[in-house]
């Protein structure tokens, strides 16, 4: 998400798979692919 900046993840079922994917994701240095619910948040995280 390079150039994105800070996003807030949907709270909900599956908070802490997001976190642990977001992460994995920066400190793996990969790159990542996401889904907005209605209001920004980032409710899916494709590593």
């Amino acid at each position: 998400m390079e150039g994105v900046g800070w996003k807030r993840l949907a709270p909900g079922v599956g908070h802490t798979r997001l976190t642990a994917l977001a992460v994995e994701a920066v400190h793996g240095g990969r790159a990542v692919d996401y889904r907005e619910d209605a209001v920004g948040r980032i409710e899916q995280i494709l590593v």
